[in-house]
């Protein structure tokens, strides 16, 4: 195409007459690709299969101009999209919707209808009634679950002798089915009078569609009223009312206007590419049986630690994943908490997004089936739609059931790995695990400063206010009076500090690009007890050293320390380029305001297990050394973004570096008693934790909304098998935590 001009092909010049061979060789490879003999079908490209689909039922009811013309007669299969119930707005003899399969073949083998038909318009033709004309569509493929229907109903149909079938004829939406599957036509006698497809649908590109056309019903469709350009010989519009219309190709009475010969040019490409890429439809069906028959099993096998399964999986009974002849490569599906509530569409399609997963989530265009599966009678969905639930709405939940499904689609170009990856998706994201562990504990000492990451494995107590030392210090500026925050000077996200905890002192060290004075050392220390001073008059806590700041972050006044020492200021100013000094929180009664009002009962409880570790690796513990400048695994760079404390993956990764976005967040509160059965004394302490799973990055994410969106849980000890009491209220890496 990038190398040749093309024109309309109405016209006679060198471009219009190139088009015109090109569009007439792609005709020609599509009938070849589904296997139609040109003797007995022609192709005519419209905009998609709705389109197709459309044309064909403008035709039928072109014909009721007069009191003696027929009128039409409408069935169609509960599977059927949207676009092809539509027709039955149109059908002026009445309509009717096929509950089953078993109900088509009982109007096949008797000529009547199940009873309870739609609308008053479930009566069946017949050929006694010269007036009336009839068309049954149905889908090859249901575009929802992917089962596939029985493709011998329209011979079954033309041959049958019954009065009711007479002038009766069939409409096939391939549309789904030819995405994956061979359409062979190759048998006039048992084919659909008219058959719509979607190259979209099959190739990807172009954006284009084509009815099938049977010729020997063709004369239903070449005798509508309505002309475009292209499918005349000549029209006279003055003072005559005239045109006659092409007798040639079925195509050209049909096509109106100029075709869109580019896109069927690179329909010719793309039929070509395909079949180099991929081999036959035959192969490319049993490749995609295979992957949907892996992936339905492995979806049906997960479960929620308490053994509910994660997905409900939408199935015909009549369909077998593995039988191409009955089930396409499609998985339509809910998910499901492990306490049975359903998950929100709009929840697994954001999760879906951020892991670059590409799913159909809502009605699908497929209502029977909707109405069907999720069991949404009559009387539910009438109700939902009185309470806003409209095409396309995914979070709407109502009367304990979902109102769509999302839909899991393979194609030639999906692999195993595909499907492992879709699998590990759902199983990391929605399946509950049954323990996790303490992979990365994150203390900050000085708040808006770097965390300091715990790497050798130690423990650390758990105080009244969460883990020691967090948040125990802040940076007051010397010339506000202000407690200093990163959004005031960015600077402090470079300031490192650590706990020595053997010689009880705070160690700070910042990035090595803030060490552009010959006053910024390495580092500097102070003791972390304020008696523990070799001079009472730097680092004493004196009465004249304490005033009270205000804290904007928690909306009151704070008793501060401050470290008068001037090799702290000089340090600090000269670092920052903003004259401040340290200052020591005192009192600390409350850093997260989850204990300002008394706990719910009914929170769930995350169990820390004493004496029962997970396996201790190397990798597990990250030993790495100390320097400030090291690069950080992701996880916890993320859990630093967040201000979050604790890092805890599930058990089953505990031998993994810890490179996978599967991690879970917390962050530790204040510590509650509660009165408890359980423990010997009858009362149980517990800290309030802040927890929540991980995404893939913290884009847009700041400590403050990871806090307001975080679920409120309560950290209880498990003694596990430690004999030793000390241990309570202590955390370390490789803790299991179990919920």
């Amino acid at each position: 195409m990038s190398g040749n001009l093309y024109g309309n092909p109405h016209s006679g010049s060198t471009s219009s007459m190139l088009s015109t061979a090109r569009v007439q060789e792609a005709r020609k490879h599509v009938l070849e690709f589904f296997k139609a003999s040109p003797d007995h079908f022609d192709i005519v490209f419209v905009l998609n299969a709705t389109s197709a689909m459309k044309l064909v039922v403008e035709a039928f009811i072109s014909h009721e101009t007069g009191s003696t013309s027929p009128s039409l007669w409408y069935g169609y299969h509960v599977d059927s999209h949207t676009s092809a119930i539509g027709i039955r707005q149109l059908a002026s003899a009445g309509h009717h919707c096929f509950a089953s399969d078993n109900a088509v073949d009982r109007w096949l083998e008797t000529g009547s209808l199940v009873a309870g038909g739609q609308n008053g318009g479930s009566s069946s033709p017949a050929a006694s009634r010269v007036s009336q004309i009839g068309l049954f569509a149905y889908p090859g493929q249901s575009n929802m679950t992917g089962r596939r229907l029985p493709l011998n109903w329209p011979g079954r149909l033309r041959r049958s002798t019954l009065a009711a079938h007479q002038q009766v004829y069939s409409l096939l939406d391939a549309a789904a089915l030819a995405s994956t599957a061979p359409v062979d036509l190759s048998d006039p006698s048992e084919a659909a009078d008219f058959t719509t497809v979607s190259f979209y649908k099959i190739f990807g590109f172009p954006d284009l569609g084509a009815l099938i056309v049977r010729k020997d019903a063709a004369h239903l469709l070449l005798r509508r009223p309505y002309f475009g350009g292209g499918t005349v010989e000549m029209v006279l519009c003055n003072g005559e009312s005239w045109h006659s219309a092409k007798k040639g190709a079925i195509h050209e009475a049909l096509e109106d206007g100029t075709v869109p010969f580019h896109n069927i040019i690179a329909l010719d490409c793309a039929l070509s590419t395909h079949q180099r890429l991929y081999g036959s439809m035959d192969q490319v069906s049993r490749h995609t049986s295979k992957l949907v028959s892996h992936l339905y099993r492995k979806l049906s096998s997960l479960r929620h630690q308490n053994g509910s399964n994660v997905c409900q999986i939408y199935k015909d009974p009549s369909a077998i994943y593995g039988d191409r002849k009955t089930q396409g490569p499609v998985v339509a599906f809910n998910l499901t908490s492990a306490d049975g509530s359903w998950v929100k569409l709009s929840d697994l399609e954001a999760a879906a997004n951020e892991h670059h997963i590409h799913l159909r989530t809502g009605d699908v265009c497929n209502p029977g089936g909707i109405a069907r599966h999720l069991n949404l009678a009559p009387w539910e969905l009438f109700r939902n739609f009185r309470a806003g639930v409209r095409c396309g709405c995914k979070n709407v939940m109502i009367g304990q059931k979902p109102s769509g499904i999302a839909r899991v689609s393979l194609g030639a170009m999906s692999s195993m790995q595909d499907v492992e990856t879709f699998v590990s998706f759902v199983q990391r994201k929605f399946a509950s695990s049954a323990s996790l562990f303490i992979r990365n504990i994150l203390v900050y000492p000085i708040r808006g400063c770097s965390a300091w990451w715990i790497t050798d494995g130690s423990r650390i107590d758990l105080t009244h206010n969460g883990l020691r030392w967090d948040g125990q210090w802040c940076l007051v500026g010397l010339e506000t009076g202000a407690i200093l925050t990163p959004l005031e000077v960015p600077r402090l996200l470079l300031v490192y500090p650590e706990i020595d905890s053997c010689r009880r002192t705070l160690r700070i060290r910042v990035h090595r690009s803030l060490r552009t004075s010959p006053m910024v050392n390495l580092d500097i220390t102070v003791p972390v007890d304020h008696e523990m001073s070799e001079d009472a008059g730097n680092y004493a806590h004196a009465a004249d050293d304490t005033h009270a700041f205000w804290d904007e972050d928690r909306g009151k006044s704070v008793q501060l320390h401050l470290y008068r020492e001037p090799k702290v200021q000089v340090f600090l100013t000269a670092a920052l380029g903003v004259r401040c000094t340290l200052a020591r929180v005192l009192h600390q009664e409350c850093r997260d305001g989850m204990a300002e009002s008394t706990p719910p009962a009914n929170l769930e409880a995350l169990t820390v297990f004493n004496g029962v570790d997970s396996l201790n690796s190397p990798q597990l513990l990250n030993n790495l050394p100390g320097s400030v400048d090291i690069q950080r695994p992701r996880q916890v760079s993320i859990a630093e973004t967040l201000g979050a404390n604790l890092v805890l993956s599930p058990v089953s990764e505990q031998r993994k570096a810890g490179e996978s976005d599967n991690h879970c967040f917390a962050y530790i509160g204040t510590r509650h008693s509660a009165k408890s059965p359980v423990v010997s004394d009858g009362v149980q302490e517990y800290h309030l934790v802040q927890i929540k799973e991980s995404k893939l990055s913290t884009q847009g994410t700041t400590p403050e909304e990871f806090k307001a969106n975080c679920a409120v849980k309560k950290l209880v000890w498990g003694t596990g098998n430690s004999t030793d009491k000390t241990a309570l209220y202590q955390v370390h890496a490789g803790q299991i935590v179990s919920s």
